[in-house]
């Protein structure tokens, strides 16, 4: 498993990533994006300091996407996508830890937050078992907490 940051070449694979139904159904933004709109949001993602954009690969080719959002001070959120070829397969925890490890080995971190849809069991199980801890409902999410 290897992380590392996404570039602007990634657009395309991050675009289907994005669109792909099953991840819009699961976002809290469900509608499909445009690529003209998508171009837009890599581009100024990949200029700020308070989001980290990364790409999971396994053997050289990548599996999903990370992305880290500044919440408040050393709190990060968290949105994690496998590509749909490759869920259920027993990556999602991989991913989650080897992203977590490099948010932990670049930036100042206190906790780590994720938004689930309540029906995504899948990821509520996910973050449970990678030890987060639900601090909140609100609006048909569950809000989880790892603390660092």
């Amino acid at each position: 498993m290897r992380i590392r940051p996404a570039r602007a070449e990634d657009a395309a694979l991050l675009l289907e990533l994005r669109n792909d139904p099953d991840t819009r159904r699961s976002s809290v933004h469900t509608g499909v994006v445009t690529e003209q709109e998508h171009r837009a949001w890599l581009q100024q993602s990949l200029t700020r300091t308070d989001r980290m954009l990364l790409i999971a690969e396994q053997d050289g080719a990548p599996i999903g996407t990370v992305r880290f959002d500044l919440e408040e001070p050393e709190t990060w959120e968290l949105s994690i996508t496998l590509a749909p070829d490759r869920r259920g397969h027993g990556r999602a925890g991989p991913v989650l830890q080897a992203a977590q490890d490099y948010l932990t080995e670049q930036r100042r971190v206190r906790s780590i937050r994720a938004r689930v849809r309540t029906g995504n069991t899948a990821s509520l199980a996910l973050f449970a078992r990678a030890g987060y801890r639900r601090y909140r409902a609100e609006d048909g999410f569950v809000l989880l907490e790892l603390a660092c």
